[in-house]
């Protein structure tokens, strides 16, 4: 019988996908798993940039950015997440923004005094795309101090039609 998209045979060895680590026959992993589930799951792609980065810049400067080619028009999940860190001191902070095409922000937060601890900050948006070809970017400024980010990642994935 269908669960979603993935098919499950109750004789059969191993199931496709069933998010608690069974045996992912036919796929050699999860992101081949994923690409090959039909419409959730459609689209996926996956971009990080693990080393440190650190400005002292009160205007936004990328981390890194994400380059999404042949995207079909519908609605995706975007998930992102990121090591944070401020200079020791309550008047410290910064900013982290994801931001579609270069124009739209998707997601932002604000952080203040980590004392100079590392912390991570992550979260999700439901967000449409056309189809075509769209770039998403984790951009970081400081607002006093220095601003830190480390494993610092973006993934998306097509959810419906």
């Amino acid at each position: 019988m269908p669960i979603g998209k993935f098919n499950y045979n109750p004789t059969a060895k191993s199931i496709p996908f069933n998010g608690i680590g069974t045996e992912l026959a036919p796929y050699k992993n999860m992101e081949d798993a994923i690409r090959n589930a039909g419409t959730f799951g459609g689209g996926f792609n996956y971009g990080a940039s693990e080393a440190e980065s650190n400005t002292g810049s009160t205007t936004y400067v990328e981390k890194f950015s994400l380059v999404l080619t042949g995207m079909t028009a519908g609605t995706y999940l975007l998930s992102w997440s990121t090591g944070v860190k401020t200079d020791n001191g309550s008047s410290k902070a910064m900013g982290m923004r994801v931001q579609l095409d270069n124009t739209t922000d998707v997601a932002e937060i604000h952080i203040q005094n980590t004392a100079g601890e590392w912390d991570t900050r992550s979260g999700f948006i439901r967000v449409n795309l056309t189809g075509g070809t769209h770039q998403l970017d984790m951009d970081f400024l400081s607002k006093s101090g220095t601003a830190n980010l480390r494993r610092s990642r973006l993934s998306i994935w097509r959810v419906t039609t």
